[in-house]
């Protein structure tokens, strides 16, 4: 108690709870007032060291390695709780002017570990700068401390270049007002897969389309799309269309497609028609 009467030759036990909300070092000074003493006033004094909880990181580092713009990449870490101590926790990234905290997502991004339990986190990146990544997620635990942990996160993002089979697209001569089609191959042979997006010319000339106007493709791998066009008017047609990879500072693919549009060609099986010697006022036919 605060307070309590001791009779003669009696003790007093007294009860002491301490509580933690930090985690250090602490001294504590307790003193006792006798009433109708003047100089005893003995002290008590508790001392010792919070600690808080023991975990394990797994694993220390996130290297993503060599990535490909606009894709998402996902890895995975675990932290295992060693003591006996329940914490709680949040993870934030270090603010700095090189990454976008967008660009990542983790899940759960705070909780609870249970003492001696684990916990595995997801990691989601999706790269929207070409460069290298070095991007630091600190581990705050609530009443320990904050960034009581760093877990430092690399990747190296990259644009694959892609070309094309033919960049000159013949369709010869074709008929006004009917479609055709040809096969336009696109060629990856990074080992990063890429993203494009076609654009196409909007003529008078012709309708142009294509099979995929946007799309994936795979590290190592020839594409083919199909490329329509449909003539509008007579005479030669030439038309130029490119193809944008997705954060590639490099001009665009550029393919041209050329062709010669007539109309039906006609012919007649005489150029004379001979009816001979018929009677007036009678229908005579003759076949062409």
């Amino acid at each position: 108690p605060p307070t309590a009467i001791i009779p003669v030759n009696g003790s007093q036990k007294i009860s002491i709870k301490f509580y933690a909300i930090h985690v250090g070092q602490f001294t504590e000074n307790f003193l006792f007032i006798f009433k109708g003493s003047i100089d005893f006033h003995p002290t008590f004094t508790i001392y010792g060291k919070v600690v808080g909880p023991d975990y394990c990181i797994t694993p220390k580092i996130i290297d993503y390695g060599g990535i490909s713009y606009g894709f998402l990449y996902t890895r995975t870490f675990e932290i295992e709780n060693k003591s006996d101590i329940t914490f709680d926790y949040q993870f934030r990234f270090l603010q700095d002017s090189t990454f976008s905290p967008r660009e990542f997502t983790i899940t759960p991004s705070e909780g609870t570990i249970s003492k001696y339990a684990k916990q595995t986190f997801t990691l989601e990146f999706i790269p929207i700068t070409i460069k290298k990544y070095s991007v630091q997620l600190a581990l705050d635990i609530q009443k320990v401390g904050k960034a009581v942990s760093i877990i430092p996160i690399h990747a190296n993002c990259i644009c694959p270049t892609l070309s094309l089979q033919e960049s000159e697209i013949s369709f010869d001569q074709i008929f006004i007002q009917r479609e055709y089609q040809k096969k336009l191959i696109l060629i990856n042979e990074s080992n990063y897969p890429a993203k494009f997006e076609f654009n196409l010319p909007n003529l008078s000339q012709a309708r142009i389309s294509v099979s995929k106007m946007r799309g994936t493709i795979l590290s190592k791998q020839e594409l083919p799309i199909l490329l329509f066009i449909t003539p509008l008017i007579l005479g030669p047609i030439n038309l130029t269309g490119y193809i944008k990879i997705y954060g590639s500072d490099d001009p665009p693919l550029q393919f041209s497609i050329h062709a010669t549009s007539t109309g039906p060609s006609i012919s007649l099986s005489t150029n004379v028609i001979h009816f001979g010697n018929v009677p007036v006022l009678k229908n005579v036919p003759s076949k062409v």
